[in-house]
């Protein structure tokens, strides 16, 4: 397999960018609701601190679309995993 086979967009290449990015995205979401529950009894926790700004940053256009691109390579390395595995069975 070739680098332009590998980073040729198919469907399932597509749909595991966009379950991925959800993932972390509201994993990132819900733990920010836990923060602003948490801070407002006055007890958010110093990791918590540091996930907001991973979500605040996570949302910025240019920081976005650099994200969606690895997300993207990340799912072309599971696909040709799963590819190779497949072909080996």
């Amino acid at each position: 397999m070739n680098l332009k086979q590998f980073l040729k967009p198919d469907w399932r290449k597509i749909v595991l960018t966009i379950i991925l990015s959800l993932i972390v995205y509201f994993f990132l979401w819900f733990n920010n609701i836990a923060c602003v529950r948490e801070m407002m009894t006055g007890h958010c926790m110093g990791a918590s601190r540091k996930l907001e700004d991973i979500f605040i940053r996570y949302l910025q256009p240019q920081n976005f679309l650099a994200i969606l691109i690895l997300w993207y390579l990340f799912s072309c390395l599971i696909t040709w995993i799963y590819d190779k595995v497949k072909k080996k069975s």
